[in-house]
Parts: C-alpha cells; structure tokens; sequence
C-alpha cells in the first residue's frame, strides 16, 4: 500500500465549494498504485512541476517537448513532433495538459480508451487563456464522461513561467523598480501560484470521490489589477506605481458555469510573499532603429518602376514559393517511396525528411498569399489540401523508416537498450497505422500510397492485432526458449507426419541466442 501525504502549509486553503468549509481537499488517501503515472505537456509549464512531486513516489512518464535530466523514477519522452512516441503501457492516472496544441485533442480519445481498459481516469488541464465554450462543448460529449476537466488561473511563479498580466508586473517590478498599471487598474486578474495548482491536480486526482465536475482552480472573486500592484508595493515599499492608457481590450475569459472553485478565498498576499522582487541585473536595451530609407540616387534612377517592381515581387513571392516547396516536396517524397522499396531505408529516411521540411515551409509561405484566394477559391483550397496533406503523410512515412531502422538496430544486436528501443517502434507503429486509416477513412491518401496501402490491408490486421505480444514472443521480457518440430510426409501421423528430429531454439532480445537440433 503506498500513502501519499501532501505538504498541511500546502493544503489550508483548498476547499471544494460543496463541501464544509473546514475540510480541506487535499486528503491523504491510501491506494494500491502499480501502473506507471502518464503526463503529456508539450510547453512543459504545469507537467514539471506536476512531475517533480509524483516521481518521489511513482514510476511517471513524462512527455514534453522540455528538456529534463534523467532522473530518478522518471522516464521522458521528447515532445517535438505532432505525434510522440507514448509506449502502449496502462497508466493510472493519465494528466493531460492542453496549451492549445490540435493534435493533443486528437490523442484526447486515444487516452480516453487507453484509461477505460486499465480502469484509471484522465484528468485534462488548461488554462484560462485557452478556456472557451466550444472547448467545453467538445468535452462535453458522453465520450469523456470519465474525464475531468481542470481549469487553471493566471499561473504565477519565481521563474515567470507564462506569460500574462501578472508575471509581467512582477517583471516590471524587477527590471524597473516600477510597474504601470493599464488605464484605471480596474482590469479583473485570476492569479494562482504553480505549487497551488500542483496541489490542487494532485489533491483531485488521488481523493477517493469519482465524481465527474470541472475543477476552477482560481479565486472564485477576481481579483483587480490594481488591487495586485498595491499588494505587492505593499510586500517592496520602494516600487513605484505609474499608469498608462491601454491600447487593447483586456482579455475576456471563459469561466464554466458548472465548474466548481478550488479555493473559497485566495490568500494572494501570501502567495506573492514568495516571490523575489529584487532588482535583476538585465543588459542595456538597443535603442530603436531608425527607419530604413533607400538610398537618394536609387529613389531617382529608379522612379516608380522600382516600387512597382518591388510591390510585384513581396505580392507574387508566397505564391511562387508555395508551388515550388509543394513541388519539391511531392518529387522528394517519391524519390524515398522508390529507395524505400528498393531497401535503401537510410537513404529512404534522408529524402524523406528533406520532403517533409520542404512541405512545411510551403505551408509558411502559404499563409502570406493574399489576393489568390480571392479570384482562384478552388485552386488555393486543393493547394492548400495537398500541403496538408503531404505533410501528414511525410511525417508518417519517416516515423515508418525509423521504425525499420530501429528495429534492424535491435535485431542485428547493435542497440543500447534493446527493450527500450523495440517498444518505441511498436508503439510509433500502431500511430502510424491510425493516422493512415484515418487518411484513407477521409479520402486524402495520395494515389501511390492508397495503392500500396490497400494491397498490405491483410498484412496491416495482423500486425495490429498482434503486435501487444511482440514483447513476450521475441524476448524483450526475458529469454523464451521453443521446440521446433521437423515432420515428413513419409509416415502420415495425427499431428501431421512422422518427427525425425527437433531443435531447440532461444530468443533473447529479438536476437537468436542459441539453436541447436
């Protein structure tokens, strides 16, 4: 039985608004824990410092597209394409951090189901800033019954590890030893400390209620932005407070109206007490630079033809690059299909990659066309498709070629970790199997790759519906010993001919370790 006991300085002023308000959420629970925990934050912000608590006491696996030293009962996993390589474990529970990345509500049902079978729960968390109705009406659905959704406020911490109002005041503070304060100050702030929002998931996640709710994790009374300042001048007597007009709006958050409030009353000053507000040292600004201006005798010789010219040239480049990176990328992508079949998969892989740079930077481009769109709908959207499409496509072929290169690695003996490495293989296979069946479920797969794709559909089934006991049978679990039996036709048997001899073989790690017969 593991305990799990929680900081009481940490726990005073947490409190569901449902509940008496003298007991604290923040409840040491008892539990028998024998997955690994699961959390998935590609910024990295709330899932570190979420991390740094539970690996004192869990196995977690970390996938985030931060840098993180090994360290003790935590496994990372890099975070930098659209689709990580997540191993096919049970985890219990999986945290899930939404900063606004697509592709983190594309694996929302993959983590849903994965949570279902090994009977955990996933508990989704993003911000306010990220907080809107038609997020709320996608976890709406009955699909995500199981999930809990938490809400976080304005996070705020020694390290200022966002961006927003209240860490720029504190950035102010140090900088300049003044803050201005926008227009009136009248501003609503909803301020919360990254160790409270950390003791709220983790207090949520292990209290022994299983009631689906929306978690605020903010003072349920905003707080005012000059009602921060003054706080903190009150905490450093020597900043200064100045005003300023605010050239845009302030923003406008979405507060579910089901959610329920982490804290009844937040203890702001408190939690500003903990942070430094003494003067950093910061290097000396550049002072602006002027506007550039051509030179007087180009701007004569060159008259108004020049300024067309130029006006032709920044109108008509996004377009001409677009077509040319689209071009490169298409040739690019089947110069690695014909190296792939011929079993060139370095060479495969190389060419690919160049393919997949080459559609990204042609969907760069074609955000600056202008004036397209406007007389050639149609061409912009199929142009548009076809990036998007060969983007796909081409970061499902690479994660197909690492695939084989690893798995030839770990075959052929020559990987570090052979364990390690055939799991990452199976589990980027079975992504790529979903992302290509969902291409081809919408019609977007290219001719060449639907052709080729159709005639493995057999091939396909098999591998995924066998590939959980990949593992076992090849070794990667411990040795596995086998008998094989060599039969003939000469003298018929029930089980199928007459057994002249047998062998024995040992597989260890994907590798044939001992045969004899």
């Amino acid at each position: 039985m593991i305990r799990l006991v929680l900081l009481p300085a940490l726990r005073r002023s947490l409190y569901h608004e449902s509940m008496e308000q003298n007991r604290p959420v923040l409840i040491a629970t008892e539990f028998q824990q024998k997955s690994p925990i699961l959390v998935l934050d590609k910024k990295g912000v709330i899932g570190n410092a979420l991390v740094t608590v539970l690996r004192e006491q869990f196995l977690t696996v970390f996938v985030s597209g931060k840098d993180v030293e090994p360290q003790k009962n935590l496994v990372h996993i890099p975070y930098h394409r659209k689709i990580p390589k997540i191993p096919d474990e049970p985890y219990a529970p999986i945290f899930v951090v939404y900063n606004g990345e697509e592709e983190v509500m594309d694996m929302l049902p993959a983590f849903v189901k994965k949570a279902e079978r090994a009977n955990s729960r996933v508990f989704f968390i993003t911000s306010l800033a990220q907080s809107s109705e038609r997020l709320f009406k996608v976890l709406s659905h009955d699909y995500y019954r199981n999930v809990s959704v938490i809400v976080c406020g304005e996070i705020f911490d020694n390290s200022l590890p966002e961006i927003n109002t209240v860490n720029f005041f504190i950035h102010q503070a140090r900088l300049y030893g003044r803050i201005e304060i926008p227009d009136a100050g009248l501003g609503k702030l909803y301020p919360v400390s990254l160790q409270d929002v950390v003791v709220a998931v983790i207090a949520t996640a292990f209290s022994l209620e299983s009631k689906r709710q929306t978690l605020l994790v903010f003072s349920k009374h905003p707080f005012a932005e000059f009602t921060v300042v003054r706080i903190m001048q009150k905490l450093d007597p020597t900043l200064k407070i100045d005003f300023r007009k605010q050239r845009s709006e302030h923003p406008q958050y979405y507060i579910p109206p089901d959610g329920v409030y982490a804290f009844h009353e937040y203890e702001l000053e408190d939690r500003l007490r903990q942070i430094d507000f003494s003067r950093r040292e910061y290097k000396t600004p550049l002072p602006p630079q002027k506007k550039l201006r051509l030179p007087k005798q180009m701007r004569k010789k060159g008259g108004p033809f020049l300024y067309i010219s130029i006006f032709l040239l920044v109108l008509f480049l996004p377009l001409i690059m677009t077509l040319l990176l689209t071009g490169g990328g298409l040739y690019q992508f089947k110069t690695a299909m014909t190296a792939a079949e011929q079993g060139n998969f370095n060479s495969a892989k190389q060419t690919m990659t160049q393919s997949q740079q080459a559609f990204e930077a042609a969907d760069v481009f074609s955000n600056g066309i202008l004036f397209f769109p406007l007389i050639a709908r149609d061409q912009t959207a199929l142009l548009r498709q076809t990036i998007m499409t060969g983007k796909n496509v081409s970061n499902t072929g690479q994660d197909l070629l690492d695939v084989i290169t690893t798995l030839q690695k770990v075959f052929a003996g020559k990987s570090t970790d052979p364990q390690d490495d055939f799991l990452h293989a199976t589990a980027t296979l079975k992504n790529s199997f979903i992302t290509l069946q969902k291409m081809e479920a919408e019609s977007q797969l290219p001719e060449q790759v639907q052709k080729k794709f159709a005639n493995t559909q057999e091939l396909i089934a098999f591998l995924e519906n066998t590939s959980d006991t990949w593992s076992a049978i090849l070794g990667f679990e411990g040795t596995r010993n086998y008998l094989l039996l060599f039969q003939n036709n000469m003298e018929l048997r029930p089980g199928g001919g007459f057994i002249g001899s047998y062998g024995m073989l040992g597989i260890e790690n994907g590798k044939i370790d001992n045969f004899k017969i």
